[in-house]
């Protein structure tokens, strides 16, 4: 079965036995990383839909990997609120 996307450039990879390491390439099939290894050997298993991302030389992927915080979330939560940390509690509103 050819992958759905291929990744091609420096890639960490956590997984198996010997922990961290780094890998040419990694296929990706139904939003999972289904192979990670060599160039060649991830090539074999492209077919023609299959989409290509190439890393940049200064990029790194990190397959997996999710980052659970979002700052630009509490940005727009910030922007919409009002400070009212200096206002005199004892003013009167005309």
């Amino acid at each position: 079965m050819p992958v759905d996307l291929l990744v091609l450039g420096r890639i960490a990879t956590l997984a198996g036995s010997t922990g961290f390491g780094w890998v040419e390439a990694v296929g990706i099939a139904g939003g999972r990383v289904v192979a990670a290894g060599s160039r060649a050997d991830i090539e074999g298993l492209v077919g023609p839909a299959t989409r290509r991302i190439e890393l940049a030389p200064d990029e790194v992927a990190l397959p997996a990997l999710t980052d659970a915080h979002i700052h630009l979330v509490e940005a727009v939560r910030a922007s919409r609120e009002v400070d009212l940390s200096g206002a005199d509690p004892r003013a009167r509103v005309r």
